[in-house]
């Protein structure tokens, strides 16, 4: 017969036996698990500021974390105009223009030789050129065809008049070329709607970069356009003068033309790029120096 002593010796080892070591380790498990996720958090000190503009700041004061600072609705909108009106507007050259101005201009011309050749009197010259032309007026007309005076000779009439018309010839063409190259708008009104100072230049082989100052509109081109001529034709008779005016007024065009599209584009692109944060504060960077505004 056991013991009391030896009773309790072998209680003690039933209580302490491996069932009870496994009911302890889901205990250990749940420790270790809480000290791992503690160990996840950051250790650093709580931000516990709350300051307003004119506040003064006991110690100094630095970000607990990197973030961006927004921009205001006001502010996004305010950049994003900037940026697109900072886009110049795109002219294009159009070449085709100054072709077809171009051929109309030899045409009225190759005309107008034929009428000087074959007409018979002056209200012939007049109503078939009219017909073509309807900008060159009469006085010029009959200048082409008989000068000063109606006594002369058919022959020496014919060589006058050739004369004058190859004359006539050269400036207008120089003239109208000139102008074509340099480019010519409608209007600069639109254009100052879009922009300050710059415009994009399409040549078709390349992007220039123009003033809008230097841009040539067609009023531009009418009030100089005398000048160019009496330069294209020293000495010439004003009525000549006249004359190439009138047809060299008839066959300019504009020939830069705004390309809304393509300038809309590229505004929208710029407007875009305008980022929606001013700025970013890193992590530890000071925001407000201690014992100052």
């Amino acid at each position: 017969m056991k013991s009391t002593s030896e009773k309790k010796v072998e209680r003690t080892s039933i209580e302490t036996g491996p069932e009870k070591t496994l009911d302890l380790i889901p205990w250990v498990t749940g420790v270790l698990l809480i000290a791992f996720i503690a160990m996840l958090f950051p250790t650093r000190q709580a931000f516990r500021y709350s300051l307003n503009a004119g506040d003064i700041a006991l110690e100094t004061v630095v970000a607990p974390f990197t973030f961006h600072i927004l921009r205001s609705n006001e502010e996004l909108a305010e950049q994003r105009n900037a940026a697109r009106r900072g886009v110049p507007p795109v002219l294009e050259l159009d070449q085709a223009i100054e072709i077809q101005q171009t051929v109309l201009l030899a045409s009225l011309l190759d005309s107008l030789s034929t009428l000087l050749t074959r007409a018979e009197s002056d209200s012939q010259v007049i109503a078939g050129f009219q017909q073509l032309a309807p900008d060159l007026t009469e006085e010029s007309l009959i200048y082409l065809y008989r000068g000063d005076t109606t006594i002369l000779t058919d022959e020496y009439r014919l060589t006058l008049a050739t004369q004058r018309l190859d004359s006539l010839r050269t400036a207008t063409e120089q003239g109208v070329a000139h102008y074509f190259s340099i480019g010519i708008v409608a209007s600069k009104e639109p254009l100052r709607e879009l922009t300050d100072d710059l415009v994009t230049v399409d040549t078709g082989e390349n992007e220039i970069a123009q003033r809008l100052s230097v841009v040539v509109e067609m009023e531009q081109v009418f009030a100089s356009l005398a000048n160019m001529l009496r330069n294209n034709l020293p000495g010439a008779d004003i009525r000549l003068i006249t004359a190439g005016f009138e047809l060299t007024r008839a066959v300019l065009l504009p020939n830069l033309i705004l390309d809304t599209d393509r300038t809309e584009r590229r505004r929208v692109g710029a407007a875009n790029e305008v980022p929606l944060f001013k700025g970013t504060v890193l992590l530890d960077e000071r925001i407000v120096p201690g014992g100052r505004y």
